[in-house]
C-alpha cells in the first residue's frame, strides 16, 4: 500500500499523514492471501468501515498489532467525530483494548486486576484497608526503597517512572482507579524498580503482605492475577531501559511487553549455537552470557553480554548468522522478544527501525572483528 492508497485509506488530506503513517501505510509486506484480499477491499472501500474493521481484526490474528491499533485507532475518531457514536461505541466495546489512544488513553489496555472478580471476594480483599491520601507531586516510593506494600488506586491518578542514563527519568504508566502499584511487593525481599508519585491528588488502600498473605488464602486465584499484572509492568520498565525500545511511544510498549516472555536460563547453558541462530531477539535482564567461536577445533573466547544488551538481530535484519556460540555464565534473566513483533514495529517506527538495526550491524560487525583478530593471533602449523 503506497502513500496515494493511504490517503484513500485512512480518507484524510496526503500531507496529513506523519512520516509514522506512511511507513504504516507502505512497508507492511502481506503474504497471506486473506490478508492481501482485505487489504484490497480496505483500500477500494475506504468510506466503509467494515472493510477497515475486517482488515484491522485480520492484521490482529496475523500479530501485525501495531498496525491494526493505528487502523483501529483512526476508524474510531473517524466514527466518533462523524457524529457515528453507536458504531463508535461498538467499536469501543469489540476492540477496547486495541481502540486505546496514547500516552493518557491507554486506560482501556489495563484491565484491573479486581474487575473480573465477584463482589463478594472484592469485599473480603478490600475489608481490610488502611486509606492514605497522598497530594499532586507528591512521591509514593522510589526505586532502590523495600517492596513491602502494594497500593489500591480508589481516586485520582499516579505516574510510574524510571530513570535512564540516556534521558533521564522516563515515564513508563499511568495508573488510575482500580489498578495496584507496587507489585513487586509479592517478591520475597525485592526493592521498588521504579518511582511512582501523584499525578493529581489520590486516595489509596494500602495492603501489608500480611494482609496479601491471607486474601490469597481465601482466594487463590488472586495471586496469580496480580502476579500476571506485575510481569507485564515490569516487563515494560525493562522494554523503557532499553534505548530502542524508549523510541516507541507507551501504548507500543505496552503491545511488545505482551507478547515478550521472561525467561530464566541456569548456568552453563548453552542459548546459541555457532551454526544456528535464535527465533528470537533478547534482552539481557541480569547476568552474564560468554560468546564463543571455534578455530582450529578449539573454543575462543570472544567476550560478554550484560545487563541491558540486546542480541538475536543479525538473521533478522542482516540475514546473515552470527558465527558465535552464546553460553550463560551464570545464571542469566533474559526478556525474549520475537521477530514479528520487533518486524511490527519496525514498520511502524522508523526511529526504531534505524536504532535497531544500528545494533545489528554493530553487533556483527564487531563480532567479525574480534574473530578476525583472535584467528590471526593463533599460531598455524
Amino acid at each position: 500500500m503506497d502513500a496515494i492508497h493511504a490517503h484513500y485509506f485512512f480518507n484524510m488530506p496526503l500531507n496529513n499523514i506523519s512520516t509514522a503513517d506512511k511507513n504504516v501505510a507502505s512497508a507492511i509486506k502481506i503474504s497471506n492471501w486473506k490478508l492481501e484480499k482485505l487489504q484490497q477491499l480496505a483500500e477500494k472501500n475506504p468510506h466503509n468501515p467494515k472493510f477497515l474493521e475486517d482488515y484491522a481484526s485480520a492484521l490482529l490474528q496475523a500479530g501485525k498489532l501495531i498496525l491494526a491499533r493505528k487502523i483501529l485507532q483512526k476508524l474510531f475518531n473517524r466514527l466518533k467525530f462523524g457524529g457515528r457514536n453507536d458504531e463508535a461505541q461498538r467499536l469501543l466495546v469489540i476492540h477496547g483494548k486495541w481502540v486505546a489512544g496514547e500516552e493518557g488513553d491507554v486506560r482501556p489496555a489495563w484491565g484491573g486486576p479486581f474487575l473480573p472478580l465477584e463482589k463478594e471476594v472484592k469485599h473480603s480483599f478490600l475489608s481490610r484497608k488502611r486509606r492514605r491520601e497522598i497530594r499532586e507531586g507528591e512521591i509514593l516510593f522510589r526505586a532502590g526503597d523495600v517492596a513491602d506494600k502494594i497500593y489500591l488506586i480508589t481516586e485520582g491518578e499516579l505516574a510510574i517512572s524510571i530513570r535512564t542514563e540516556l534521558t533521564g527519568p522516563m515515564l513508563i504508566n499511568l495508573a488510575y482507579r482500580g489498578d495496584l502499584v507496587g507489585e513487586s511487593a509479592l517478591q520475597a525481599d525485592s526493592m521498588r524498580t521504579a518511582d511512582v508519585f501523584a499525578n493529581k491528588d489520590s486516595i489509596l488502600l494500602e495492603f501489608s503482605m500480611r494482609q496479601l498473605k491471607d486474601a490469597f488464602t481465601l482466594h487463590p486465584g488472586l495471586r496469580d492475577m496480580l502476579e500476571e499484572e506485575a510481569s507485564l509492568r515490569r516487563k515494560i520498565a525493562l522494554l523503557t531501559r532499553c534505548q530502542p525500545f524508549s523510541l516507541l511511544n507507551l501504548s507500543e510498549r505496552i503491545i511488545v511487553a505482551e507478547q515478550s516472555l521472561e525467561k530464566h536460563v541456569p548456568a552453563g547453558t548453552i542459548i546459541k549455537h555457532e551454526k544456528s541462530e535464535l527465533p528470537f531477539a533478547a534482552l539481557v535482564v541480569s547476568g552474564e552470557i560468554e560468546s564463543y567461536f571455534t578455530i582450529y577445533q578449539e573454543q575462543q573466547y570472544a567476550g560478554s553480554l550484560y545487563n541491558n544488551s540486546l542480541f538475536g538481530l543479525s538473521m533478522l535484519y542482516l540475514n546473515k548468522v552470527s558465527p558465535y556460540k552464546l553460553i550463560a555464565k551464570n545464571n542469566v534473566s533474559l526478556l525474549t522478544i520475537p521477530h514479528i513483533v520487533l518486524e511490527d514495529a519496525s514498520q511502524t517506527y522508523s526511529n526504531f527501525d534505524s536504532s535497531v538495526c544500528d545494533i545489528a550491524k554493530t553487533s556483527f560487525s564487531q563480532t567479525m572483528e574480534t574473530i578476525r583478530i583472535l584467528s590471526s593471533n593463533i599460531p598455524t602449523t
